[in-house]
């Protein structure tokens, strides 16, 4: 009897889990569509998975309703330090070829206004600070220090340090190598074709290569493989199609498809067979503030007593970095032999990351060859 209950028991948390890698998948994919405008026509980066997890401490900081509000949204059955508490630490081992490191910080005019004992809990259940806004030099301290210097140049805007209200930091920066590295002598100068018709020259990782990829009336969908059990998916529009008409298949509604199309033998428009591959290097920091995205959620943002007192944020923002790499210097440069097709990202793109260990989706963009 105890044999069935523990096979029992051990078949429900698995199938938790994988519902619950499912609901990660929708609600970061639709947040990766309402963080900036669809007409935005520079680089951009954003972290998903990392904006979910600010959710979640922000629902811990809420009164009974507004965190049950939250869990429903994301789909979360059981407490939510239960479900985060774990991802996080999964993400701890940054030693196989993808890392990823973040900071949180909630920032204060006067730290004494938060419970000590919820500062606590958020730091041991979250890792999130609570902070005195000045000296500003000591939050950008923190946070530089916590992202293991990978955002040394942070900084805290004086109009929030002056506005006596509160803000929200989070740092993520993602690092990753790819599976097989292109050759390092294949890195090239190429012209990349902007959405205004100029071209500025770009430098292209590019090889010949075996490639999953998926193509259908609107774009095609390649899938790259990282180290660290990642794949890197990147969505690039056809003809007179725009990014921002792409943009929105990273949704709920077809993110599973698209994961499930490429890496499928059945499927049509399906395809794996050998490529030459042009692709930009991928190295992108962006600043957004995600408060619009909690008000199109309904969560609360404001009045969080026992961790900011009556104060509103003056600013809730993500700052997320890609880098995207892994090239071998002992690979000679390869052309693109005849009869090969060739995908060459060489026009504005989408890409996302995603994790098949958890679920989730790490980081998320656009390339579009324009830089703030």
């Amino acid at each position: 009897m105890r044999a069935r209950l523990a096979i029992a028991a051990a078949v429900a948390v698995a199938a938790a889990l994988a519902f619950g890698a499912t609901r990660h998948l929708g609600f970061e994919a639709d947040s990766f569509n309402r963080v900036y405008p669809a007409g935005y026509a520079n680089n951009a980066v954003f972290s998903p998975l990392s904006f979910e997890i600010d959710c979640v401490v922000f629902a811990e900081s809420m009164d009974t309703l507004g965190k049950a509000h939250v869990a429903e949204t994301m789909g979360v059955l059981v407490d939510l330090e239960g479900v985060y508490g774990p991802l996080l630490r999964e993400f701890d081992n940054r030693t196989n070829g993808f890392s990823l490191v973040s900071a949180r910080a909630f920032c204060v005019p006067d730290v004494r206004i938060a419970s000590p004992a919820f500062r606590q809990q958020l730091q041991r259940e979250l890792r999130v600070e609570t902070c005195n806004l000045i000296p500003k030099e000591g939050i950008e301290a923190w946070l530089r220090a916590t992202m293991d210097g990978e955002m040394d140049d942070f900084e805290v805007p004086m109009s929030v340090v002056a506005s006596d209200r509160f803000a929200y930091y989070d740092l993520v920066s993602v690092k990753a190598e790819f599976e097989q590295p292109f050759p390092a002598a294949g890195v090239k100068r190429l012209p990349f074709h902007l959405q205004d018709g100029k071209t500025v020259e770009t430098s292209f990782f590019t090889d010949v290569r075996e490639v999953d990829a998926w193509e259908c009336k609107e774009y095609v969908l390649v899938r790259l493989p990282l180290k660290g059990g990642c794949g890197l998916y990147v969505m690039l529009p056809k003809g007179s199609v725009a990014v921002a008409d792409v943009k929105g298949d990273i949704s709920s509604l077809e993110i599973d498809r698209l994961i499930s199309a490429v890496k499928s033998i059945t499927d049509r428009g399906t395809t794996h067979s050998k490529a030459y591959i042009a692709l930009p290097e991928l190295s992108i920091t962006s600043r957004f503030d995600f408060s619009a995205v909690m008000r199109y959620y309904k969560f609360q943002y404001a009045g969080l007593v026992r961790v900011t007192g009556l104060r509103p944020p003056k600013e809730i923002v993500q700052v997320a970095r890609l880098s995207v790499g892994g090239t071998d210097e002992g690979r000679e440069a390869v052309e693109a032999p005849q009869g090969v097709p060739s995908l060459v990202f060489d026009r504005p793109f989408v890409f996302f990351v995603y994790h098949e260990g958890t679920g989730t989706i790490p980081v998320a963009g656009q390339y579009t060859g324009v830089s703030r």
